[in-house]
């Protein structure tokens, strides 16, 4: 399984948890004491709210598989692919793409027409990342490959009428 699906829980735990605790506070709120409006220090559940998400984003954050290694040791990347999308087509430096498990690699991606997304999904059509790609920008990112396989390029983001036919299948080959 990837982590992906434990990360994706924790930030439905975490939503159920705040929804619960905004229903606690609120019943709390109205409580009477003595026929009075009980007077609760607001700046307390602040605190506790602001600690709660502090703690629980500093603990998914180094779960997101983007940001394990990154977080701790930025990484330079060992070779960098430029790739340039226009009029619906990508255009890459070679076809497929070689690399190597545990390789860091850089991908800098632009677009010289609209916005574009550039995601690169495993063989059984799972995500394993996306950026989005503005006009005339250098969009990158760093990326370390943990498997060896053949990976699909697709646009990710909706750009017009030929955006279903974006996809470069086995577009990048992750070599032992």
């Amino acid at each position: 399984m990837h982590i992906q699906y434990y990360i994706e829980m924790l930030f439905i735990i975490f939503a159920l948890g705040a929804i619960v605790f905004m229903f606690l506070f609120s019943i709390k709120l109205a409580r009477l004491r003595n026929g009075k409006r009980e007077v609760v220090d607001e700046k307390k559940w602040f605190i506790v709210l602001v600690m709660v998400t502090v703690v629980f984003n500093v603990a998914t954050l180094t779960l997101t598989p983007s940001q394990q290694w990154i977080l701790w040791s930025p990484v330079k990347p060992d070779k960098v692919f430029y790739i340039t999308m226009y009029d619906y087509k990508f255009y890459l430096p070679e076809n497929p793409i070689i690399i190597r498990v545990g390789e860091p690699v850089e991908f800098i991606v632009t677009s010289k027409d609209v916005t574009y997304g550039f995601g690169i999904f495993r063989g059984d059509g799972t995500l394993v990342f996306q950026i989005q790609v503005i006009p005339w920008y250098n969009n990158s990112i760093v990326w370390i490959f943990n498997e060896p396989g053949k990976y699909t390029i697709r646009s990710t983001e909706y750009s017009g009428p030929k955006h279903p036919y974006m996809i470069l299948p086995e577009a990048i080959e992750v070599k032992p």
